[in-house]
C-alpha cells in the first residue's frame, strides 16, 4: 500500500498539466514558495523547491515544479550519464503537499510572498506559459540550471529590478563541492562517488546567487529579498509557515567513514603482500597477490574509464578536468589480465614503472593539487604505487636490465 501511495503522489507531480493562458487572478490570490527539506534517498538528499499559486476566490491551488522528468523513459540513466537529461515544468495540486510530506517523510515549508495583484500575475502567467507543452522541457544542470535556480530567474525575469535578493558581492567561502557535503556526509558511498566523479569546477568558490542551487539557500534568499511595490521597499516573504513536519526527522549526520577505512585496509594488505612475496613467501600467496591486484587495479581501471567518458565524451561541465585521473588510469583495466597472472612482459614493464611514479607523485602532492580529492584516493595511490613498482622491480631482475 505504502508504494502504491508513493505511486499515486509520484503521478500526481510529474504528470504535466495541459495549461492554458492564466486566468486573471483576485485580491486573494497568493504566490509562496515552497521548501521540501531533504530526505534519505538519492534524489532527496538535498531537497527540493517549487512554486506555488493559490487563489481561494477562483478557485486555483497550483504547484509549478520544475524538478521533474519523464519517470517513463527507458534511456533516463545513459542520457543522465551523457549530460542531455531533460527536466520539466510539471503543474499538480498544491494540497498534496501534506499528504506528500507524510509519505516521504520530509517537512514542507512554505514562504508566502509579499507581492501586488500585478506582480503576482506576472509571475502566474510568466508560470502558465512556461508549463505549455512546447516550452516546459529544459536540459538540467545539477549547478546551474535546476528546480531552484529556474525560480530565481522567474522572479527575476517578471519582476526584474523590483525585486533584490541582497547578493553580496563576489564569491562566498563555499566552494560547489564544499556545499554538497552537509547532505551527503551520513551516505559515504554516494560521497566517495561524487567527489571522486567531479572535477576542478566543483572546487570553485560559489557566489551567494550560485549556492542558491541547493532549496535550502533559495530559501534563505528570499528571507533576505525586499521587493518594490506601490513604490515602497518591503521584505519579500510576509510570513513563513510549516506546511506538514514530520515527527522525528534529522538532517543528514556523519556517518562511519568506512570508504576511507576500506581504501587504508587495501593499502595496507598491498603493504603486507609486498613485504611477503620478497621477504617470506608463503604457500598460497602468489593467488593472494594475484586477487589484491584484480581488484586494485581493476577497480581502478573502471573509475578511470568512467573520467575519461566524463571528460571527454559527455556533455557535463563540472566533471572535468579531473586530478582523480592520477591514480585511476583507464588503461589499469586492460593491463591487469597480466598483473593478477604475476608475470610482467618486457613491453608492459615501462607502464608499470611509469604507473608507481605517478601514483606515488599524486600521493606525495596531495594538499598541492587544485582539486579536493576524495580521502579514499590517498591510501589507493598509495597502493598502487607500491605493487605497480614491485611489478616492475620483479620484471626488471628476472629479465634483466637490459631486456626488452
Amino acid at each position: 500500500m505504502r508504494r502504491l501511495v508513493l505511486l499515486l503522489l509520484a503521478l500526481l507531480f510529474v504528470w504535466p498539466a495541459q495549461a492554458q493562458p492564466a486566468p486573471p487572478l483576485t485580491d486573494e490570490a497568493g504566490v509562496s514558495l515552497i521548501t521540501i527539506l531533504p530526505g534519505p534517498s538519492i534524489e532527496a538528499l538535498f531537497g527540493h523547491s517549487a512554486l506555488r499559486v493559490r487563489d481561494p476566490a477562483a478557485g486555483i491551488d497550483r504547484l509549478y515544479n520544475y524538478g521533474t522528468f519523464n519517470f517513463n523513459d527507458p534511456f533516463f540513466v545513459p542520457k543522465f550519464l551523457y549530460g542531455d537529461l531533460q527536466y520539466f515544468l510539471s503543474v499538480s495540486s498544491g494540497r498534496v503537499l501534506p499528504r506528500y510530506a507524510d509519505v516521504q517523510g520530509r517537512p514542507v515549508i512554505e514562504q508566502h510572498l509579499d507581492l501586488s495583484l500585478e506582480q503576482r500575475q506576472a509571475i502566474f502567467s510568466f508560470l502558465e506559459d512556461n508549463a505549455r507543452p512546447e516550452n516546459r522541457a529544459y536540459r538540467y544542470d545539477f549547478y546551474f540550471d535546476n528546480c531552484s535556480t529556474r525560480i530565481l530567474d522567474v522572479f527575476e525575469d517578471t519582476l526584474q529590478d523590483a525585486v533584490d535578493f541582497g547578493y553580496a558581492p563576489g564569491p562566498t567561502q563555499d566552494t560547489f563541492r564544499g556545499l554538497l557535503q552537509p547532505y551527503i556526509v551520513g551516505q559515504r558511498h554516494v560521497q566517495t562517488g561524487m567527489n571522486v566523479l567531479l572535477g576542478t569546477p566543483s572546487d570553485v568558490y560559489a557566489t551567494e546567487r550560485e549556492r542558491a542551487f541547493l532549496p535550502d539557500y533559495l530559501l534563505a534568499l528570499f528571507d533576505q529579498a525586499t521587493v518594490v511595490t506601490e513604490g515602497q521597499a518591503q521584505p519579500l516573504v510576509a510570513r513563513t509557515d510549516t506546511v506538514a513536519w514530520v515527527e522525528g526527522y534529522e538532517r543528514a549526520t556523519p556517518g562511519v567513514p568506512w570508504m576511507a577505512l576500506l581504501g587504508w585496509l587495501v593499502a595496507f594488505g598491498a603493504a603486507w603482500r609486498t613485504y611477503r612475496e620478497w621477504y617470506a613467501p608463503d604457500r598460497g600467496g602468489r593467488r593472494a597477490s594475484r586477487w589484491l591486484d584484480a581488484g586494485l587495479f581493476g577497480v581502478a581501471g573502471v573509475v578511470g574509464v568512467a573520467l575519461s567518458f566524463l571528460w571527454l565524451i559527455s556533455l557535463h561541465t563540472v566533471t572535468h578536468p579531473n586530478w582523480n585521473i592520477l591514480w585511476a588510469w583507464p588503461t589499469h583495466a586492460v593491463v591487469v589480465f597480466w598483473l593478477a597472472r604475476c608475470r610482467v612482459p618486457a613491453w608492459l614493464r615501462t607502464y608499470v614503472g611509469v604507473a608507481a611514479v605517478v601514483s606515488l607523485v599524486g600521493a606525495i602532492g596531495w594538499p598541492l593539487w587544485p582539486q579536493e580529492l576524495p580521502t579514499i584516493a590517498l591510501p589507493l595511490s598509495l597502493a598502487l604505487s607500491l605493487r605497480a613498482g614491485s611489478h616492475w622491480y620483479r620484471s626488471r631482475r628476472r629479465q634483466g636490465p637490459g631486456a626488452v
